[in-house]
């Protein structure tokens, strides 16, 4: 009896000592299974009620052209997304963290897509191909997407919108990816053309580190968030505008457009205006123009006419409706929004204007335009074109408390009142629409102006106060006709997309009351959150579970040994 009690005890035994090692065995080979998983297959949980590290679908969607890239016939380029860091810094790094996670779940998805890191700090030369000069400096915080030999730099801070202390907001770093790798792997990128042949202040795309090309540096960047890249025209040395000019900018000219006379007769002869003019006719074109009140271009005024553009030659001031400066000058005017929904200014904007605390648009140093069309009209036929018709709008008018005032002729000053108070046209736009005889489809041209030499200024573009990004951003997207980057509804920085610019930063509160969440500057309500996802609770208690759980079973295992053994 006792030689099988000792039998059946030295089978328990061995028995348990084999569990033991197995489990001891395992244990071990899981850590380092997750141990690899973590650093090579970018293994984690989401644990963010924001799901700040799960790629949305539309996010997924909107890349889906990267499966087709194999197939246009560029087999030797790869689509890279490349960190200017090391993993280590930017898993750690809060900037750096989403964009990072973001992109490796996307070259999960997308086998045509590689994800790659370099620290520039130990190994700058690795990057000098993506350097736009030789000056140029690529930094640690950076993040390169390159396709072939084209590429765009974009710093990580850029992928957040950030509060008013600096403080981080929301994450947008899937719109800002889906719009450089768009831009990059673009067949036939449109443009946006600066004329730079009458004075212009223009952004020189070869010399980003001119004083020009960093004043106009912020409204580069917008150009390239909406997929357009930047190339500089000499309007008088062509014979037409390129055909890949989805938008012509004539910012601040100085000088007048030139005719030359001699050649009137020739039948071949274009002048600089009537390019212009063919190409909002026959390309339904778009064009910017930003004028100065004091510069006086009699050529190019009468054209601007013609399109239903009649500039002044003063200046608006308002005293009620404008910001606070040191000398009190009364120029930084706050803009008016129309709130006539069949309006082309209520289109653009009009999902943030009618929010009770709407963020303001400024003007400096500002004239002011009229609608030249006879008879007070807004709309007219096109002379020649039946099916054609120009319809002028405002777009952006001042309150009705402003005054123009001209120059005065003793002091050489501006502050000679030459109109009472009313409501002045600070930025307004003609749009051309005409149908076809065939199809009976509708095509449009845009031509949209301003009387102020500084609405593309830096000063009004970065101010995150200001609506001047959001309302500019979303008037190119309409009018340059890039739709395939317009129609992302993945959070864009403007507030006319249904995010409201990303995946906002809540609370890890796993309270079950609810609280609010509110824009940057502390004023609109955004979001209503009630802390933690129900997901994300589950997983913690999960978590929090496990180790008792784990002990337990150790103990039971334990107690089994010593009561047989």
């Amino acid at each position: 009896m006792k030689t099988v009690f000792n039998k059946n005890k030295s089978k328990r035994k061995t028995l348990f000592t084999f569990l033991t090692a197995v489990i001891i065995i395992s244990t071990v080979a899981l850590n380092f299974l997750l141990t690899y998983l973590s650093t090579k297959e970018t293994l984690f949980l989401d644990m963010t009620p924001e799901n700040l590290y799960t790629p949305s679908k539309a996010f997924i969607k909107e890349c889906s052209f990267i499966d087709e890239l194999n197939k246009t016939g560029e087999n030797s380029a790869e689509l890279k997304i490349i960190f200017c860091n090391d993993p280590d810094y930017l898993i750690s790094n809060t900037q750096t963290r989403a964009t990072y996670f973001t992109a490796l779940r996307l070259a999960d998805v997308y086998k045509n897509l590689h994800v790659e890191t370099v620290n520039v700090k130990t190994n700058p030369t690795a990057v000098s191909m993506y350097k736009t000069t030789s000056l140029s400096v690529i930094n640690q915080n950076d993040i390169i997407v390159a396709y072939g030999d084209r590429y765009r730099i974009m710093s990580a801070a850029k992928m957040w919108t950030q509060r008013s202390d600096g403080g981080l907001f929301s994450y947008n770093g899937e719109y800002r990816l889906v719009g450089l790798l768009k831009s990059v792997t673009a067949i036939d990128m449109p443009s946006a053309y600066f004329v730079i042949d009458h004075g212009e202040t223009y952004y020189d795309p070869e010399n980003p580190e001119s004083e020009m090309s960093l004043s106009l540096e912020q409204f580069s960047k917008l150009l390239t968030a909406r997929g357009l890249q930047i190339k500089l025209l000499e309007l008088s040395k062509v014979d037409k505008i390129p055909d890949d000019c989805a938008l012509l900018i004539i910012n601040n000219p100085t000088q007048d457009f030139t005719v030359d006379e001699s050649r009137l007769d020739e039948y071949s002869y274009v002048t600089d205006t009537e390019k212009i003019d063919r190409y909002l006719v026959k390309n339904q074109g778009a064009v910017i123009v930003n004028k100065d009140y004091e510069v006086t271009l009699p050529v190019f005024e009468d054209f601007l006419f013609e399109w239903g553009f009649k500039f002044s030659n003063t200046i608006v001031k308002d005293d009620v409706s404008s910001l606070d400066d040191e000398e009190n000058t009364n120029e930084q005017l706050i803009a008016e929004y129309s709130k006539d929904e069949n309006s082309y200014g209520y289109a653009i904007y009009g999902d943030f204007s009618d929010l009770s605390s709407a963020p303001v648009t400024i003007f400096k140093n500002s004239g002011y335009i009229q609608c030249s069309f006879l008879s007070g009209a807004t709309s007219v036929g096109e002379p020649g074109t039946p099916n054609a018709h120009k319809n002028y709008g405002s777009f952006l008018t001042s309150s009705k408390n402003a005054v123009a005032y001209g120059k005065n002729e003793i002091t050489g000053e501006y502050n000679a009142p030459a109109t009472d108070k009313t409501a002045f046209d600070l930025a307004s736009i003609t749009v051309r629409s005409e149908i076809d005889n065939y199809t009976n489809e509708m095509t449009y041209s845009y031509f949209f102006c301003t009387a102020s030499d500084e609405f593309l200024s830096n000063d009004l573009l970065e101010n995150s106060s200001f609506a001047n990004y959001d309302v500019l951003s979303a008037l190119i997207n309409n009018i340059s006709r890039i739709d395939k980057y317009g129609s992302m509804e993945i959070g864009g920085t403007s507030l006319n997309s249904e995010t409201y610019g990303g995946k906002q930063l809540v609370s890890t509160t796993m309270s079950s009351e609810g609280y609010n969440v509110y824009s940057p500057d502390g004023k609109d309500l955004v979001k209503h959150n009630y802390g933690l996802s129900n997901t994300a609770k589950t997983i913690y208690t999960v978590i929090v579970f496990i180790p008792p759980v784990a002990l337990g079973i150790y103990g039971f295992i334990i107690m089994l040994r010593r009561r047989f053994l």
